[in-house]
């Protein structure tokens, strides 16, 4: 992002003490130093674990900035009254969505236009792991926002990460023109999720669904009895498992009937000795491996 309009892509970031970092980009590819972002001549400081965001709220032609946060503080917004080359805050607003203020902790919102139709809307990631979709129903340069509607799979049920605090970013991340969704979190499954927009799902014009990511999980690795694994599914499909040895051969095999879309927990009874051993599912037309320990 192009923050002081010199041509040149700047980073800004926040951090776990509340700050908004700015890095401006030199000419020749470098980082400057980061400097911490001001309003009313403060530094601002919305707590801790800023999220920022950017865009231009009121049509105006720079950029303003909505900021979220790790306590239950109102999201906030700050209005750029300066300049698309020279930012000025004074002061800020609280996101109002549906008449109200959304108390949600770990808040980072993410700015997109959602439905096409040429408004942007919030997607924001919280520490219940959803993904809270607040609909611009307002004017270009007079933005204002349905209530929490959190974003659902294509098959029903609600978007969610594994760990807790979704961390999500919009884009068109495979080009076809709809937003899909990449999202961290904030627990230890070391995992990003993408979450691909299908067209055509709801009557809505322009709109789109949501599959679930290919992941899966094994809830203990070590493993010390039996395998308990998570996987998460777009739709209902049966599951066949095969374990591995590292010289390739099989050492087990385990089919599942249908599991439902969304997540799922399958338990497959194992005595098998120490050692290390690779965990291959087939479900629909996706392939998942998982590599892991044993030990008794």
């Amino acid at each position: 992002m192009d923050w002081n309009n010199d041509g040149y892509d700047d980073i800004l970031v926040g951090d776990r003490n509340g700050y908004i970092n700015f890095f401006e980009r030199n000419s020749n590819g470098t980082l400057q130093s980061g400097v911490k972002l001001v309003s009313n001549g403060t530094v601002i400081d919305v707590g801790t674990s800023s999220a920022p965001d950017f865009v231009d709220w009121d049509n105006d032609g720079d950029l303003d900035m909505i900021v979220g946060n790790d306590p239950t503080a109102p999201v906030r917004v700050y209005m750029n009254t300066g300049t698309a080359s020279a930012y000025q805050f004074s002061g800020y607003t609280s996101f109002v969505a549906g008449g109200s203020t959304p108390s949600i902790r770990y808040s980072m919102p993410t700015i997109f236009d959602m439905n096409g139709d040429g408004l942007f809307d919030v997607v924001m990631g919280a520490s219940d792991k959803k993904f809270h979709y607040y609909e611009n129903t307002g004017t270009l340069g007079n933005p204002s926002f349905a209530a929490d509607s959190p974003l659902e799979y294509q098959s029903g049920g609600q978007m969610y990460t594994e760990s807790y605090c979704s961390r999500p970013e919009v884009a068109h991340w495979d080009e076809d023109g709809l937003p899909d969704i990449i999202s961290g979190a904030a627990g230890s499954d070391d995992y990003v999720y993408y979450y691909m927009a299908l067209p055509g799902v709801s009557t809505e014009e322009s709109s789109y669904g949501i599959i679930a990511p290919s992941a899966l999980f094994l809830s203990e690795n070590p493993v010390s009895s039996n395998l308990s694994i998570s996987i998460n599914l777009g739709e209902a499909s049966a599951a066949s498992f095969t374990i591995y040895t590292m010289d390739g051969r099989v050492a087990l095999l385990h089919t599942t009937g249908e599991l439902n879309p969304g997540h799922n927990t399958v338990t497959i009874p194992s005595n098998l000795p120490n050692g290390t051993y690779m965990l291959y599912c087939a479900v629909g037309n996706r392939e998942l491996t998982e590599r892991f320990v044993v030990v008794r």
